[in-house]
């Protein structure tokens, strides 16, 4: 648009205001209004030995709102995208990630793995054990108290570089980048240790946990680790529940 004006003078100018709007709907907010104060002040910079004083001040007050308006636009719309992105990959009662975040996060890792396999992820496979006794015996209100607790001792518990995902019902999956089996197997014990020893909203209640974790082995699909976690998690709920078990295969003995 400054060439443009450069090369044809004061004309153009009106090609301003679209110029204005296609930087906002292309670039972050913050971004567009400073390339758009630049643009602003060099065009009417160009302008100004060529154009009269009143519409000078016309054509400032006219891209003016036009940048104030499109800053606004721009800036609630790129909320609205982070606020509905966010609600599409988590889980609304327990603001761990849902089904589909954790699919997206698996399939991420599963191709960086892949490609380092110098490098080690393991997940673990949470089940809150006899949950749905709780339910049938203080309601399912309760049983949302506690799927809450349960989620917000883990979240607290495990780094900023680990993340939690509620894989359905009473199950939760953590997924732990640079983390080897047996890493991973001492977190869930000790994990499980915080679940029974925390305190919940009935003083009776007395929640405990099982877990199953996999290594990636760095060749299979993220079906396949998964279902080795839930196979470990089936194994330790056979043990009698309130235990953790690893799925141990050759590649990570």
């Amino acid at each position: 648009m400054i060439i443009t004006i450069h090369l044809k003078g004061h004309e153009q100018i009106l090609w301003v205001f679209p110029a204005l709007t296609t930087v906002f709907y292309l670039l972050p907010p913050h971004v567009a209004a400073l390339i758009s104060l630049v643009f602003m002040i060099g065009v009417m910079y160009m302008i100004w030995p060529d154009v009269a004083h009143m519409d000078l001040l016309r054509f400032g007050i006219s891209a003016g709102a036009t940048f104030l308006f499109s800053y606004a636009f721009s800036a609630r719309m790129r909320k609205q995208a982070v606020f509905l992105s966010q609600m599409a990959t988590t889980d609304t009662l327990t603001s761990a990630g849902n089904r589909r975040a954790l699919e997206e996060k698996l399939l991420h890792i599963a191709t960086k793995l892949k490609r380092y396999p110098q490098q080690k992820c393991s997940l673990i496979m949470f089940d809150l054990d006899h949950f749905k006794e709780i339910n049938d015996k203080y309601g399912h209100g309760c049983g949302d108290k506690v799927l809450q607790n349960f989620a917000k001792v883990i979240s607290e518990r495990i780094r900023q570089t680990d993340s939690l995902y509620r894989f359905g019902g009473e199950e939760f999956v953590v997924i732990l980048e640079n983390t080897t089996l047996l890493e991973a197997m001492a977190l869930a014990v000790e994990l499980c240790k915080d679940v029974e020893d925390s305190a919940w909203h009935i003083a009776e209640l007395c929640i405990t946990a099982s877990a199953g974790i996999a290594q990636f082995s760095g060749k299979e699909s993220t079906y396949d680790w998964l279902s080795r976690a839930d196979e470990a998690l089936y194994e330790a709920k056979s043990n009698g529940r309130n235990c953790c078990m690893p799925h141990v295969t050759a590649s990570n003995c």
